[in-house]
């Protein structure tokens, strides 16, 4: 009986949907993995965000600082906290110790793997494990789930994955653990909070709806802790960032939606209509309303309304956005739609007593995730589709990786370097790393010359971030230290071994 009260008891409870879900999450982790590792090991994550976040690993598990000096034009680096309010990350750091130099990637693919645990939990306690298993696989399919994962580490996602416990223990009344859940999901990134907020308002909206009793102190709990977050991480930001105009995760509005988060409540009462047109106005962003609604938004009309709580942050963040990087489905903006979606369509089982329509809906739907997920452009694969990780030429997509190997074994691991974009997080375990052109006061240039072809960020183009190369290979301050297949290691003249 005592077993029977631990949580732990789901997890060992060998029930054949738990072996099921186990067998699906193993081959997800592995498709997982060759979007996310494989990509890093190719070389081809960046200095923003991957190589701050490297850093900040090294820092943190060597007891170094609070700084990283990847950021551009800031030298003496700029405070953790400067940038995003991520106190999770200190704590996740201390697994490079086990993890090794890829331990962000590799927490991250766990926590989505825990986020679709928390669904199968949850759906399989309000309907069934059969549909518990289905919504987990649709978690897994999701296509913002391989946006996410295409382009380096996201410390929000682990707040977003943690929503379905927060139902879980919200359901089941655990209390404590219904606390920790919070906690540690704060904890990850500022915007966080605003999430947790209309998850609140939507348990308060679910259980009214339900006529369930309303458990009022978990609600209260959630909506006001996460509030006062939401004001600590404002507060920190404007105190920390050498940026005064510095928006909470990049939450940076449209000149007519208001400079913040305040305006844009107010204008949004004024003139309605206005940000409706603002949210549609563009092929990106109808394109993601579409996705939402061809990937089970519509079932929202059997649900409720209310369903749609918690992504209203979601689409107030990204829809209203003056950065087209926020509207369309690039990167990880949009991932707590993987989460939340199979929520909606799980619960719409509800509604539907047909047996058999129940599962033509489910083969629809998984379908049409499918059909989404392969037509889908990924950024690590030049923006073509999610096949080619079955092909060859996705793992050898850098002819020159052993000459790169070759060359960044040559800098020791003391030294202050300068490098190229993709080089950065590879480089980024030591005290001060530079982005290239940024060189300040770097003792080595760690440069790929081809890159300038079509991976020229930070250069607005090819022709300047040749330039640029070619002003220090004809500085007599610099000598060339390595050189081939597109490699480039310069080393300064004042810092040459006698």
């Amino acid at each position: 009986m005592i077993l029977k009260n631990m949580f732990l008891y789901d997890l060992i409870n060998p029930k054949k949907y738990d072996i099921f879900f186990g067998a699906f999450t193993i081959l997800f982790f592995i498709v997982f993995y060759c979007i996310s590792i494989v990509t890093h090991q190719m070389y081809l994550t960046n200095s923003m965000d991957m190589g701050i976040y490297n850093q900040y690993v090294y820092i943190f598990s060597h007891f170094k600082g609070f700084k990283s000096t990847v950021y551009p034009n800031y030298p003496n680096g700029i405070f953790f906290l400067g940038d995003h309010v991520t106190l999770l990350l200190p704590i996740e750091s201390l697994f490079f110790w086990i993890l090794g130099k890829n331990v962000l990637l590799y927490l991250q693919i766990f926590y989505i793997i825990l986020g679709a645990t928390g669904v199968y939990f949850l759906v399989t306690r309000l309907n069934s494990a059969l549909v518990g298993l289905y919504a987990a696989i649709l978690v897994y399919l999701h296509y913002s789930v391989y946006a996410a994962l295409s382009f380096d580490y996201h410390p929000n996602i682990i707040g977003i994955m943690l929503i379905p416990w927060i139902l879980y223990f919200y359901y089941t009344g655990n209390t404590y653990r219904f606390l920790f859940i919070v906690g540690l999901g704060l904890l990850s990134k500022e915007d966080i909070p605003l999430y947790y907020i209309f998850v609140g308002l939507f348990l308060l909206a679910d259980s009214i709806q339900k006529r369930d009793a309303i458990k009022y102190n978990f609600i209260v709990i959630l909506i006001g802790i996460s509030l006062l977050y939401f004001l600590f991480s404002l507060y920190i930001l404007q105190k920390f960032n050498p940026n005064p105009n510095i928006s909470i995760s990049n939450w940076k509005f449209s000149p007519e939606v208001g400079k913040n988060i305040r305006e844009m409540f107010i204008n949004i009462t004024h003139n309605p209509s206005q940000f409706i047109n603002i949210m549609t106005n563009t092929i990106e962003k109808q394109e993601k309303i579409n996705l939402f609604i061809y990937s089970g938004g519509f079932l929202i009309i059997l649900t409720g309304w209310h369903y749609l709580m918690p992504l209203i942050p979601l689409f107030l963040h990204t829809l209203l956005s003056s950065e087209w990087t926020m509207w369309g489905n690039l990167y990880h903006y949009n991932i707590v739609l993987s989460i939340w979606l199979p929520v909606i369509i799980s619960n719409s089982f509800n509604k539907i007593n047909i047996n058999l329509l129940q599962v033509v809906l489910g083969l629809i739907i998984i379908y049409q995730y499918i059909i989404i997920l392969l037509n889908a452009p990924l950024e690590p694969l030049k923006w073509s589709k999610i096949q080619k990780i079955f092909t060859s030429q996705y793992y050898f997509q850098r002819y020159n990786q052993r000459e790169i190997s070759e060359m960044l074994d040559i800098i020791p691991k003391d030294a202050v370097v300068c490098a190229s974009n993709h080089l950065v997080p590879h480089l980024a375990f030591r005290d001060k790393i530079y982005m290239f052109p940024n060189v300040f006061d770097a003792e080595y240039i760690a440069l790929l010359e081809t890159d300038c072809n079509d991976k020229f960020y930070p250069f607005q183009n090819s022709i300047s971030c040749y330039l640029e190369i070619k002003k220090y290979l004809q500085n007599n301050n610099w000598e060339i230290k390595y050189r081939k297949n597109g490699v480039l290691l310069l080393q300064k003249k004042s810092y040459l071994s006698p």
